[in-house]
């Protein structure tokens, strides 16, 4: 199906889709993504899917995705220093979007202390990843309900 590639360049669908039908088949594979983070944690295990390999951009409201006409959204950054840049300055601020985010450096802190923290650099990643939490925990008790 090729839905880890969706928003890759390289994409060809096998049929004409439009953007709604695009838009589901971006959040069906976030959702068997989201599967794979909650089903490696618990046991400690390796993730099955590979992040690097990933291009599907982070989904978008409801209401821009059923409207007339593309609303763009970003792909979703993988390294530690870079997921929360992944909606900056990007019209999409869709709640569901900042959530994966979260998942995604989540998913990064869990890969990290399974390689352990042995080396400068694995530690300055994993602080800064832990100052990137601290900055959604206050962006998780804003308003986001309001639309801007």
């Amino acid at each position: 199906m090729g839905l880890s590639e969706i928003d890759d360049e390289k994409w060809v669908p096998t049929r004409p889709i439009d953007s709604v039908e695009k838009e589901e088949m971006r959040r069906a594979w976030l959702l068997v993504w989201e599967l794979d983070i909650f089903a490696s944690m618990p046991f400690r295990k390796p993730f099955s899917i590979d992040r690097k390999r990933m291009a599907v951009k982070l989904p978008i409201s409801d209401q821009a995705g059923y409207a007339e006409g593309e609303v763009d959204s970003a792909e979703m950054m993988t390294t530690s220093d870079q997921i929360w840049k992944s909606l900056q300055g990007n019209p999409n601020q869709d709640a569901r979007s900042w959530f994966l985010l979260a998942n995604q450096c989540m998913s990064n802190v869990l890969d990290l202390l399974q390689r352990g923290r042995d080396s400068y650099w694995s530690i300055k990643s994993y602080l800064r990843m832990r100052w990137h939490v601290s900055r959604l925990r206050f962006l998780l008790s804003c308003d986001l309900t309001q639309n801007y």
